[in-house]
């Protein structure tokens, strides 16, 4: 049984997602972002399967991933620590750079498959 508090907060966030839903200006604001996130998940997952066919090394993949993370690709947050400088790092400190490709594979497919799956099959 929800408490006093709960509903207010529920009551309260619906009433931020009416405001959202009456401004034009957000809306399209918000579409603009989202078609740009499907066709960058579109520009990351070919990148990525180039990787994973062994079309480009991993520092090719390092090199791309994190120019394009720079500008390009800023919808994801990937920049910085969260993204570029994460993948630099391992392949900096991870010398065995055939376990390192098999486990990043299985990430890849793991988070980019649910995201592509979800996301921009809609």
């Amino acid at each position: 049984m929800p408490t006093k508090i709960f509903e207010a907060t529920i009551e309260r966030w619906k009433s931020h997602l009416d405001e959202a839903r009456s401004n034009q200006e957000w809306i399209q604001r918000h579409k603009v972002q989202d078609d740009r996130r499907v066709r960058v998940v579109r520009e990351m997952r070919e990148l990525l399967q180039l990787y994973q066919n062994d079309e480009i090394s991993i520092q090719d993949l390092r090199a791309i991933f994190d120019k394009k993370t720079r500008n390009e690709w800023v919808v994801f947050g990937f920049k910085g620590f969260s993204g570029a400088m994460f993948l630099n790092m391992l392949v900096k400190h991870i010398p065995n750079h055939r376990t390192l490709s098999g486990e990043l594979s299985s990430a890849i497919d793991a988070e980019f498959g649910f995201f592509y799956g979800r996301r921009v099959a809609k």
